[in-house]
């Protein structure tokens, strides 16, 4: 796969011995993945990596979903969160 923020999380997931299978090359939207998987986007899951604060977290939701950034910030405490740039994750 291309170096894309799977490989960081490939990195963590391996360090904790969670077993896995990467199913298709690196997408950037829901609808790249229902074109390259032949589902409609309703039906999958995504990743989302962000930054809390100073934290790196990531949320798993609905292919057709939006994040509710606002709500989960209130809801965790949080004064920031946004997505996580590649170059953040990109480490040695």
């Amino acid at each position: 796969m291309a170096a894309s923020v799977f490989e960081p999380v490939e990195s963590l997931l391996n360090q904790h011995s969670i077993v896995f299978q990467a199913r298709h090359e690196p997408v950037f939207t829901s609808d790249e993945a229902s074109r390259v998987l032949g589902y409609v986007a309703a039906s999958g899951a995504k990743a989302l990596i962000c930054k809390a604060n100073d934290a790196f977290v990531m949320f798993v939701i609905l292919g057709d979903r939006n994040l509710a950034s606002k709500a989960i910030r209130s809801a965790q405490g949080w004064k920031r969160l946004r997505f996580a740039t590649l170059e953040e994750w990109d480490r040695p």
